[in-house]
């Protein structure tokens, strides 16, 4: 009978061949382990960048639009016969027209400005000098040169204005509270506030101290106009990153110029006074409400 030679691997070479092949497995484990949290630490910082600009955003574009009189043209709904005495003047329409409100009345050698004393219904009171005929056009002077309100804080942006050239007004209020950001719009006119919403959570303070918003102004003549905001806002991940075990956050600033409110100054500049500004509503800055967290 003939023997054949067999020939295979040793117990020792099974162990080495075993150990290289847990070796390898080990360390491209480890290495997708890392990749895997590096990957979820920017995914966190992604997420707290991406909240941080979209409020951001907001901020600015209201901020460029504040002050703004986006006023729709009414007309008078009865004859007027003009006096030096205040009297009531009926309008197609008085909605949102405000006590103080100065309006630009006809046009031409009838044209002239009158401040509103009262308002009823479709009908204001004010001194109308000179004779209208119904139909006659009624608009308005502006802009506002305190669309950002002298009582915003490091903390809390007040603001009004047309925000959405509809002809209604509002007020805006950013406000850090704790940890969030919120925002606030209520019609002008409103004796409290609306309920806020977070636009922004995870909010930290700012390096070195800075405030969240920084205010430019300009005086003519007394009066202090805004017609520079700097905002500058911080804000940290919720869960710390699985790299570093550290919260990560993310800082962002910006400057936004009023541009309503930078060409109130101007006019009021070149008019030497108010001739073509528009005088603010009262009530403004609307008192907070209550609510509920």
């Amino acid at each position: 009978m003939t023997r054949h030679n067999q020939s295979g691997f040793t117990l020792m070479e099974v162990i080495v061949s075993v150990s290289i092949t847990l070796l390898i497995m080990v360390v491209l484990f480890t290495g997708l382990n890392q990749a895997q949290r590096r990957y979820r630490g920017e995914q966190l910082l992604s997420e707290v960048s991406d909240g941080v600009r979209g409020a951001s955003e907001l901020i600015a574009q209201e901020i460029a639009v504040a002050g703004y009189h986006g006023f729709q043209t009414r007309t008078v709904a009865l004859p007027v016969v003009g006096s030096l005495a205040a009297q009531q003047v009926s309008l197609g329409d008085a909605g949102g027209i405000f006590v103080g409100q100065r309006l630009l009345v006809d046009v031409g050698e009838f044209q002239e400005d009158v401040e509103v004393t009262a308002v009823s219904g479709n009908a204001v009171t004010g001194v109308f000098r000179r004779i209208h005929s119904t139909g006659a056009v009624v608009n308005t002077t502006g802009p506002f040169p305190t669309g950002v309100l002298p009582t915003s804080t490091a903390t809390i942006l007040s603001m009004f204005g047309d925000f959405r050239d509809d002809g209604t007004l509002v007020y805006v209020e950013y406000r850090i509270r704790g940890n969030r950001l919120t925002r606030t719009e209520t019609p002008v006119g409103a004796g409290v506030q609306n309920p806020w919403d977070v636009i922004l959570d995870d909010v930290i303070p700012n390096p070195g101290g800075t405030p969240v918003f920084q205010y430019g102004t300009e005086v003519y003549l007394g009066d202090t106009y805004v017609t520079q905001v700097t905002v500058t806002l911080t804000s940290e991940t919720s869960t710390p990153d699985p790299e570093t075990g550290e919260l990560r956050n993310q800082t962002v600033a910006f400057s936004v110029s009023p541009r309503n409110v930078m060409a109130a100054h101007q006019l009021d500049s070149l008019s030497l006074g108010h001739d073509f500004l528009q005088n603010q509503p009262p009530g403004l800055p609307i008192p907070p409400g209550v609510q509920a967290f």
